[in-house]
């Protein structure tokens, strides 16, 4: 493993990195309109609600506008309605199936985002959570169209990329220089480091309350 201060060092790395996360986004929008189905029963749910029954399976569907002023631009779906199962996004004339599950949460849209225009979203789902863990108390908690920030992912997965490189190197002695890069990446930031800002502690402050998958 790694040394003493070279552990350290990498544990305040980290918690730059989870910082920089809250930026991984260049805008966001939220998609409110929803309901949720369990049997015969169908009543309206928004973001942010518990599951009215904990049944399996359940449905849930929602749609929404993508921002007129986002045409042009590359735009994803970032979900988690509260369980793991099979979600169907209809954008742009095209349709698209995909498996949810707290390790995929994240898609990008099928078709190009023209601005304006509707997207419908339609689930299928099971109370499971993490590894396929049973959720006691499911809970819609996320459902927006978000434009991905492409240099701040870029620079996400290349420095958690090196960490995870020296956690495998433990004691090489390369751990050292490697930590140098990451550490002069992020002072190369700090001038103009966001922090403190009100939008990056509600981001963070956020994801801690309702984190993705969660249970």
């Amino acid at each position: 493993m790694p040394s003493v201060q070279d552990t350290h060092r990498i544990e305040r790395a980290l918690k730059r990195i989870q910082e920089l996360r809250a930026w991984r986004h260049a805008a966001e929008s939220p998609l409110p309109d929803w309901t949720f189905s369990a049997g015969e029963e169908t009543t309206p749910i928004q973001i942010g609600d518990d599951w009215p029954v904990v049944d399996t399976p359940v449905r849930m569907a929602g749609s929404g506008t993508v921002p007129a002023d986002w045409a042009g631009q590359p735009v994803e779906l970032e979900i988690w309605l509260g369980g793991e199962g099979l979600l169907t996004i209809e954008h742009g004339g095209e349709s698209l199936q995909v498996g949810l599950d707290p390790f995929h949460h994240n898609f990008v849209l099928p078709g190009a985002a023209a601005g304006g225009e509707t997207i419908s979203i339609s689930a299928e789902l099971v109370p499971k959570g993490m590894f396929g863990s049973h959720v006691e108390e499911p809970r819609f908690e996320r459902a927006h169209l978000v434009i991905p920030n492409g240099p701040v992912r870029a620079l996400d997965r290349d420095l958690t990329n090196i960490i995870e490189a020296c956690e495998y190197l433990g004691d090489h002695d390369v751990v050292a220089l490697l930590l140098d890069v990451v550490e002069a990446s992020l002072r190369a930031l700090s001038p103009a480091w966001p922090t403190a800002t009100d939008v990056t502690v509600t981001r963070l402050v956020r994801g801690y309350v309702d984190p993705i998958g969660s249970g």
